[in-house]
């Protein structure tokens, strides 16, 4: 990868906010998809697309953007295997196929969803982050949260109402560069 890279800006970039994160997409694409001696080519395609685009524009939100990416190529190298395989059958009128195919690309939209909602949770301010999370994850109500931290109701309100604002804007934001990526 590092031939690809052009200048010391992209190969440092490269290296703080994507490369780091290797193992993990690794680890993900071998576990969600079974795949294995595919994810380095995968990991490679993510690459050079994510390079381009750091190219013409700024990233606001790269380790989404790997995940989302690695996703899509994935699933892609999945369908074309799929569909090899339906060639070399020929006609076959079996819904587990269907169904398989299906599952596949719904778990991969959860997954994708969800590393997307972590990381715009993960991008909040601490104090807000903590306050998301006591309202949004484990439910707990505004007086509850306010008696354990020791904030006012209003407060509260105003964190949580500002990480929905923030998560929010981050989501759109993923949008548009998925969008602009044509991986949308």
């Amino acid at each position: 990868m590092s031939h690809y890279l052009k200048t010391v800006d992209e190969k440092q970039w490269f290296e703080k906010q994507i490369q780091i994160h290797e193992n993990e997409i690794k680890s993900y694409l071998q576990k969600k998809y079974g795949l294995s001696s595919e994810v380095d080519d995968i990991l490679q395609e993510a690459y050079i697309r994510i390079i381009n685009k750091y190219r013409s524009e700024t990233i606001l939100y790269p380790r989404a953007l790997l995940h989302a990416m690695s996703r899509n190529i994935a699933v892609d190298y999945l369908r074309r295997n799929k569909i090899l395989f339906f060639e070399e059958l020929g006609e076959v009128d079996s819904p587990d196929i269907v169904t398989d195919a299906n599952i596949i690309q719904q778990a991969a939209s959860f997954n994708e969803r969800s590393a997307i909602v972590q990381d715009a949770i993960e991008a909040l301010p601490s104090k807000c982050r903590e306050i998301f999370l006591l309202k949004k994850i484990k439910q707990y109500s505004l007086k509850q949260i306010a008696l354990e931290l020791g904030l006012s109701v209003r407060t509260v309100e105003t964190q949580i109402s500002i990480g929905i604002k923030r998560c929010r804007n981050y989501f759109e934001k993923y949008e548009r560069e998925m969008r602009d990526e044509g991986t949308v």
